[in-house]
C-alpha cells in the first residue's frame, strides 16, 4: 500500500514544505498538504505533487486551534487510510532586539511558542495511533537558534529549544514504533526571507553573502537541503535524534 506524508504548514511555494512534499512525491508518497489560511501557494504545490503520478490533497487546519488540528489529522486517516510520515514545518517569529527586553509581551510568547512548538505536540497525540499503526515517523523542522540561543528573537529561539526537547520527550514516549528527530537549520534561502526584503534584491544578496560568510562551506542552505534530511529520517532506523544543518557554521 502506497505511504502517505501529511505535511504540516507547507503552503509557501518556495520553501521547506513545498520541496519535502514534492521530494516525497516523487519517490512515491501520496501527499497530504496542511495550510492555515491561504490555500494558494498549497494548492500551486499539489499540482507539483501530482505530476509524480501520486495522490495529493489539501487539508486545511489552523496549528493554534487545538480542535482543528484533531479534525484535519481526522481528516487525512480518513481520506488516504493511513500515515506514514508527519513532517511538522509550521513556524512564525517577531522580530525583536536582544537588547530590547520590552520588545516581546505575553501575547507574542504565547502565539510563538504555539505554533512552534505546542502545536507538534497536538498534532503528534493526534496522529498517535496512525503511526503506531504504519510504524512510521515524525519529524519537525526547528531551527539551530534553538541550539544556540541566537534567532530572530528570543522567543523565537526558546520556542525552538523547547521543540528540540519536545522531540526527545516524544522518541521516549513513542519507542519503539515511531521515530521522532527534529531538523534544526540556520538561514535558508526561501520565499519567507524574500518577502521581508520585499523586493529588494541587491539588499537580500548582501544578507545572503554575509550569513554564507558565517558558515565553514561558505553556502546558505536551500529548502531541497532541509528536505533530503527530512526524507532520510523518514526512511531510515534513527530516532530522538536533533540533526544540526547550518552548512559548519558551528566549526567556523
Amino acid at each position: 500500500m502506497t505511504k502517505v506524508a501529511l505535511l504540516i504548514g507547507a503552503g509557501r511555494k518556495f520553501g521547506v514544505g513545498a520541496s519535502t512534499a514534492r521530494l516525497f512525491a516523487r519517490n512515491g508518497y501520496n501527499i497530504a498538504l496542511n495550510f492555515s489560511k491561504s490555500s494558494e501557494g498549497a494548492e500551486s504545490i499539489v499540482k507539483d505533487c501530482l505530476e509524480y503520478g501520486v495522490k495529493a490533497e489539501l487539508f486545511q487546519g489552523d496549528m493554534s486551534d487545538t480542535a482543528k488540528i484533531k479534525e484535519m489529522t481526522d481528516s487525512v486517516s480518513s481520506k488516504f487510510g493511513r500515515i506514514d510520515s508527519v513532517i511538522y514545518s509550521a513556524g512564525i517569529t517577531k522580530f525583536a532586539s536582544y537588547d530590547d527586553l520590552n520588545a516581546l509581551s505575553l501575547d507574542d510568547f504565547n502565539r510563538i511558542f504555539m505554533i512552534n512548538c505546542f502545536s507538534a505536540y497536538f498534532v503528534a497525540s493526534s496522529v498517535k495511533e496512525a503511526l503506531i499503526a504504519s510504524r512510521g515517523s515524525f519529524t519537525a523542522i526547528s531551527s539551530t537558534a534553538g541550539i544556540t540561543g541566537m534567532g530572530s528573537s528570543i522567543a523565537y529561539a526558546a520556542s525552538k529549544g523547547a521543540l528540540n526537547t519536545l522531540v526527545l520527550s516524544l522518541a521516549k514516549a513513542l519507542a519503539p514504533h515511531v521515530r521522532v528527530n527534529a531538523i534544526a537549520p540556520s538561514f535558508i534561502d526561501s520565499s519567507w526571507w524574500d518577502e521581508r526584503f520585499q523586493g529588494k534584491k541587491e539588499k537580500y544578496d548582501a544578507f545572503k553573502a554575509d550569513m554564507a560568510a558565517k558558515t565553514a562551506l561558505g553556502e546558505v542552505l536551500m529548502p531541497d537541503d532541509v528536505a533530503r534530511c527530512a526524507f532520510y529520517l523518514a526512511e531510515n532506523k534513527v530516532t530522538g535524534e536533533i540533526l544540526r544543518l547550518d552548512a559548519g557554521a558551528h566549526v567556523k
